[in-house]
């Protein structure tokens, strides 16, 4: 779902290039929306020297922009921490949106602002009805659709985020709308419609770079999805000419599998002028293992996208895992389960959290809220392998080696080697205090699979391990030795 304080360069591009009464309608509510009223000017004229054409509800906004004023205020929309609380959900934001819609109940933009509101603050329902109401009033206009489609990619409805793409009038000719299409298409796991127009567009010279790059993304990791390396390096360079936030976040995600780690074939991320390139700067900073700025960028990540699970995903983590601390990890996570309460990955943290803090009937709680059979393939040996933690720190420690070793059966099959890897090491973990403590074994077996792994953390995380373990039992690891191993094997 689009931020709804957002960039128009590109409704006024297309104003510009279109000047007709529905490019200058999108022009007009997006300046009025961002507080950049004199880009509408020409507009505006426009519309009023229209006579009775134009719908009454677009001439008064017309008026409201000559007359240099942006009344009435939208609701503000900084960035805001989700809370499950009552008084949170009675927000001042949502109020001001709803008096404003009162006013101008046919704006639509006013009411995607609203149904952005209720998304963060994990009101799913009232946000989707705002959303079908934005969509009816404008079914034709960019960001409406491109924020809905967002919308219904949060809650899982990828069918119906497909469909109102693909419904909306012209939107093969749109390269921002394309590149949604063949975005949600990947993720949905369908064949986009529009890869032909798509080719088209990039190739046809009547856009600039920047209304290409998200589509030249889009396109670029289709074809690495399909195994063309060559076509793909192609377009996500070209998707770099003028990135946005998105593009760029999707070259830096895909830039190792293209290039190997650390390819200079990326520039850094400070290199380009970006607003909010928090996604990408998170991950460059993983990448550098500077996590404390991996930290700081997955923390404004998740203040500018707070529906979205992943930047919560990603401060939790490293927040447990690199930092040992249970309980920011504990506040983070509970913060992105408000907008996305199923999400496995959160409730596996806070699970983590709880267990680790002696809070095995809460950890317990959160495991069996996870769907397994309708997450990544990792989810399974991730439930098995906190049910092995919550074991052993209970006492019971033959239920925790059978909890962990069937974690490590069903990453054994998982494809991305750091699931067997920190199963085996976390067990270790557990093990080495224990008069029979096979800790030894099961920690030389975590070096041996983190040959086979693939990850930036890996052998910090590993070196943190051997010390804990170290410090549990009389066994002492070469960590010079583990170090230079497990990097040897990295491309």
């Amino acid at each position: 779902m689009a931020h709804p304080a957002h960039d128009i360069t590109s409704v006024k591009f297309d104003w510009e290039q279109n000047r007709s009464i529905s490019f200058a309608g999108d022009l007009i509510s997006a300046a009025l929306v961002s507080g950049n009223i004199a880009a509408a000017k020409e507009a505006s004229e426009f519309i009023v020297s229209l006579d009775e054409r134009p719908p009454a509800q677009l001439k008064a906004l017309a008026h409201r922009v000559l007359s240099g004023k942006s009344e009435p205020p939208r609701a503000p929309v900084a960035p805001v921490g989700p809370s499950s609380g009552p008084e949170f959900r009675r927000s001042a934001e949502i109020s001001s949106a709803r008096r404003s819609l009162r006013r101008y109940p046919s704006d639509a933009i006013l009411w995607m602002d609203l149904a952005y509101l209720y998304a963060v603050r994990g009101i799913s329902h009232k946000a989707s009805s705002s959303a079908r109401i934005a969509l009816n009033l404008a079914p034709s206009n960019r960001f409406i659709v491109r924020s809905a489609a967002r919308f219904l990619l949060h809650i899982d409805r990828l069918d119906m985020a497909l469909d109102i793409i693909r419904r909306s009038p012209g939107y093969t000719r749109d390269p921002w709308l394309v590149a949604a299409e063949i975005a949600v298409s990947l993720s949905a796991k369908r064949t986009p419609w529009s890869t032909r127009e798509a080719f088209s567009l990039l190739n046809r010279g009547n856009f600039g770079e920047h209304h290409l790059s998200e589509l030249s993304s889009a396109l670029g990791t289709l074809e690495f999805n399909a195994g063309n390396s060559s076509k793909a390096k192609k377009l996500i360079r070209r998707s770099l000419i003028k990135p946005n936030d998105n593009s760029l976040a999707q070259a830096k995600w895909i830039s190792s599998d293209l290039w190997g780690a650390n390819s200079p074939e990326i520039s850094t991320v400070d290199t380009f002028q970006i607003a909010r390139p928090y996604e990408a700067g998170s991950f460059e900073a993983f990448e550098q293992n500077d996590w404390q700025k991996s930290y700081r960028c997955s923390l404004l990540w998740l203040d500018d996208q707070p529906f979205s699970a992943w930047p919560a995903r990603m401060a939790a983590s490293l927040a447990a895992n690199i930092f040992d601390d249970l309980e920011t990890c504990e506040r983070l996570a509970k913060l992105g389960l408000v907008t996305s309460p199923d999400d496995p990955a959160l409730l596996i943290n806070l699970a983590y959290s709880y267990a680790c803090t002696g809070r095995s009937e809460l950890a317990l709680s959160q495991l069996s809220r996870i769907r397994p059979a309708n997450s990544e393939d990792w989810v399974a040996a991730g439930i098995e392998a906190n049910y092995g933690l919550v074991a052993f720190r209970g006492g019971n420690i033959e239920a925790g080696r059978k909890h962990y070793a069937e974690a490590v059966s069903k990453a054994e099959v998982v494809a991305d080697k750091r699931v067997k890897l920190f199963a085996l090491a976390h067990w270790a973990l557990e093990e080495a205090e224990l008069q029979d403590s096979n800790s030894e074994n099961l920690f030389t077996e975590a070096l041996q699979t983190a040959k086979q792994a693939l990850g930036f953390d890996i052998p910090f995380r590993l070196a943190k391990f051997a010390e804990k373990i170290s410090l549990k039992s009389n066994h002492r690891f070469d960590l010079t030795k583990i170090l230079d191993t497990i990097r040897s094997s990295y491309p």
